[in-house]
């Protein structure tokens, strides 16, 4: 130790360049070691900062749509700070509030009006007797619609012509009234001979005059004309075909097809004023009743409904049903989904999608919010869908071609009804006159309407039997739990809300 001692002492120079070169390379070490990296995070970080910083200053945010067949608005440019946030959370709240309020008004709507045949028939009888009794609940809702209104009861105050032995006994009394005043009240036959022509006129004009007074007097002291009787061939309704043991995929499309039927009414019933005793078929919008017919399947998945654009004329499927009308799409098994089925497109789309990772995802996620337009169907691009089923129905009357718009505003005003074609064709009026209906004066005409009628699942899907289910592909057997998450897209925040709706009243 003394050695290295002396030599150090003997050579200060070299020991000091040496002490000096151990502490420069500790200086660096530490530098290297421990200071740059600390620096490098620094910096990395005070990067970070500024880069957040600038997306801040230069955002963009997507704001929903309130119409969901529109896209997304996207907002660019923004400085997002906690006012701008709690701006854009307002908004998202209000389109939130504004969709439910929208959804609970369009459900009151499509329940309002429509009870039930019977209590606790849906969606599975509570008692052996309550399909029986709804059966005749049904013919007897139909039969209704022919009286007068009251209260809570659509009424068209609908009738026929006088008969044919009424008019011809009521014409045979005023002959003998006439006779029996010119040649006595013991006439005969012989006596009737000796009249001469300017005699005999007045009497027949006499008989006219009856004839002509009878049916006008029926024509102002009813709305409309309409055969009540289910029997005629000229009874308008089309009738669920009920078994005698009735099961309860009969009695839902009887329920279904009433409901319908009674909208259509009720709208006739509002363009005749047939609550005002003033109003008549002398002067009514609505003369005659020819046909209401519900078309048979729901739109886009059983039908392509009675209003048919354009075909595939490579679709063996397709085909034109003469006692409908209606166009059959496809024939292929519904799924359990309740979406493939109802979309032809879905599962090609879905399965593309699948392919595409998270941007299919998105696309999925899309398919269930919004419905897809189908303007091959009809002029609304409407078809049934995971939100509502669409029904369509024929309407054929003969209306007062200057008063046809009262008929098609009051269409619009019932429920969510729209009329997507309408026929016109000119009828002969001394034609009717001669079958003993009188119109009126004015020009008219017979029009042949379809209309859409739209129901929503958020209210019949709880009461709808099973074996309807499977045949819209909701479930494939019986007891299986509708996927509800499918059912209630209604927009941002507003997935589950519908499910504590209170159920509808029966």
């Amino acid at each position: 130790m003394s050695g290295i001692l002396e030599k150090m002492k003997s050579n200060l120079g070299l020991t000091l360049d040496a002490i000096v070169a151990v502490v420069a390379l500790c200086v660096i070490a530490w530098v290297v070691f421990f200071s740059v990296p600390g620096v490098r995070q620094e910096i990395k970080q005070t990067e970070g900062d500024i880069r957040q910083i600038s997306q801040y200053r230069n955002a963009s945010v997507v704001v929903p749509s309130v119409d969901p067949r529109k896209p997304d608005e996207t907002l660019e440019g923004l400085t997002i700070s906690q006012r701008i946030n709690a701006q854009l959370h307002a908004m998202a709240d209000d389109i939130d509030k504004q969709l439910v309020e929208i959804r609970d008004y369009t459900v009151r709507r499509n329940q309002q009006d429509h009870p039930w045949l019977v209590n606790k028939l849906f969606p599975t009888p509570a008692t052996a007797a309550l399909p029986h009794n709804a059966r005749e609940q049904y013919h007897q809702s139909l039969a209704r619609l022919f009286g007068k209104p009251g209260p809570n009861q659509v009424g068209l105050d609908a009738g026929m012509p006088p008969t044919d032995v009424a008019i011809a006994e009521a014409i045979e009394a005023v002959k003998a009234e006439k006779l029996a005043s010119r040649l006595g009240p013991g006439f005969n036959d012989q006596a009737i001979g000796t009249l001469e022509k300017s005699e005999i006129e007045p009497i027949v004009q006499a008989m006219r005059n009856e004839q002509m007074q009878m049916l006008t007097q029926r024509a102002a002291g009813i709305h409309l004309y309409a055969d009540s009787d289910p029997q005629s061939t000229d009874y308008p309704f089309s009738l669920v075909p009920i078994s005698r043991v009735p099961v309860q995929k009969e009695l839902w499309e009887a329920q279904m097809q009433l409901w319908i039927i009674t909208d259509v009414c009720r709208a006739i019933a509002i363009a005749n004023h047939s609550d005002d005793p003033t109003s008549s078929v002398l002067n009514n919008p609505v003369k005659r009743l020819l046909e209401l017919t519900v078309l048979d399947g729901y739109v886009g998945i059983h039908e392509a409904g009675g209003v048919l654009i354009k075909t595939d004329s490579s679709s063996a499927s397709a085909s034109r049903s003469s006692t409908t009308g209606t166009t059959k799409i496809y024939d292929r098994p519904a799924t359990a989904t309740g979406m493939a089925g109802q979309n032809p497109d879905f599962n090609a789309s879905n399965s593309e999608n699948n392919e595409n990772g998270e941007a299919g995802e998105l696309a999925a996620i899309n398919e269930k919010v919004r419905t897809s337009d189908n303007f091959y169907v009809s002029p609304t691009g409407r078809t049934s869908n995971q939100l509502y089923d669409v029904r369509h129905v024929r309407l054929r009357a003969v209306v007062d071609f200057k008063q046809l718009p009262q008929l098609l505003d009051a269409l619009e005003q019932v429920n969510f009804m729209t009329v997507l074609s309408c026929d016109i064709t000119n009828v002969d009026e001394y034609e009717a006159l001669s079958q003993g209906y009188v119109y009126g004066s004015g020009d008219m005409v017979q029009v042949d309407l379809i209309i859409e009628s739209l129901w929503l699942r958020l209210w019949t899907l709880e009461m709808m039997p099973d074996d309807v289910k499977i045949s819209l592909g909701l479930i494939r057997t019986e007891g299986e739990k509708v996927d509800q998450s499918k059912m209630g897209a209604w927009g941002p925040g507003a997935g589950d809300s519908w499910e504590n709706m209170p159920p509808p009243q029966p």
